[in-house]
């Protein structure tokens, strides 16, 4: 059996390329690499990943499903790229993941409904376009203690599910064109009431 992958990468408008890990490491990071495609597929034979970092790139598009069985993941970034939607479905099976990054992007919708997650703590969806964000999935995460929406369009949002993550530190959502309902002000303000960093 091989004891290197192989990772498949595209940089601007080159020819595709391939970049060599240790089967055995448990991180991998292209941050900025000016990566325009990456084909995640090798990482299936990696048993033990725990952190996948694909931050500063200009990926539009990515496909995660050669995460499905990565189950001692632990963290996935993926901010400062040009994704304008992401599949987070085969995170399901990552039940150990801590921390969720894919802020200062251009997603426009997003999906969090990713299965239980105890140990998620930290959860960055800021400076996209999303509009709305359903976050009853929310109440699979009851460790989160950081959850950042700011600087996006959402207009509409039901934050009444923020109650469920009884370890939330901060949350913030400025910079939105949101007018709060009187439901949501009624959460905000029994967040704040828990010693919640509400920044709206």
């Amino acid at each position: 059996m091989s004891k290197t992958i192989k990772i498949k990468i595209r940089i601007e408008q080159n020819d595709e390329s391939t970049l060599t890990f240790p089967i055995n490491k448990s991180q991998i990071d292209l941050s900025g690499k000016g990566l325009v495609e990456v084909d995640l597929k090798e990482l299936e034979k990696l048993e033990d990943l725990h952190v996948l970092v694909l931050a500063n790139n200009k990926l539009e598009q990515i496909d995660l499903t050669p995460l499905k069985d990565s189950k001692n993941l632990e963290a996935l970034f993926l901010p400062l790229n040009k994704l304008s939607n992401v599949d987070l479905m085969p995170l399901k099976n990552c039940q150990y993941l801590k921390v969720l990054s894919i802020e200062i992007n251009q997603l426009n919708e997003i999906n969090i409904d990713i299965g239980s997650k105890k140990y998620l703590q930290n959860l960055y969806l800021h400076d996209n376009q999303l509009t709305s964000v359903d976050l009853s999935p929310l109440s699979e995460f009851p460790n989160l203690e950081r959850f950042a929406l700011e600087n996006n369009q959402i207009t509409e949002i039901d934050l009444s599910p923020l109650l469920h993550c009884s370890n939330l530190k901060v949350f913030g959502m400025e910079n939105n064109p949101l007018e709060l309902n009187s439901a949501n002000k009624k959460v905000i303000q029994e967040l704040r009431a828990n010693n919640v960093d509400v920044l709206v």
